[in-house]
């Protein structure tokens, strides 16, 4: 059930389409060495494989998905695009 139910939302109003919804991943300097990613990567999705680990994040509603770098860094950068687009429809400046 909605807080506001009589506030429209961003898709409703200014962007057609638009969605949020709340993510989290992992990030590592810029010239981080691809091996040490390789192995995060691959660590970290056999965590998230855990049917333990799995469990007590799905049942706090989390969607758990495993991903390689290319396809996070893919999702990050549709993220950018998707907020930058809301940023500049809403004319939206800081300072």
């Amino acid at each position: 059930m909605p807080t506001l139910p009589d506030v429209p939302t961003i898709s409703e109003t200014v962007i057609p389409g638009f969605n949020y919804s709340l993510w989290g991943g992992y990030f590592v300097p810029k010239n981080t060495p691809a091996d040490i990613v390789q192995r995060l990567n691959k660590d970290i999705n056999t965590l998230l494989a855990q049917p333990d680990i799995r469990n007590r994040l799905e049942a706090d509603g989390a969607i758990v998905k495993q991903n390689s770098p290319a396809e996070f860094r893919a999702f990050v950068d549709q993220e950018i695009t998707k907020y930058r687009k809301l940023i500049d429809t809403l004319n939206i400046t800081i300072g």
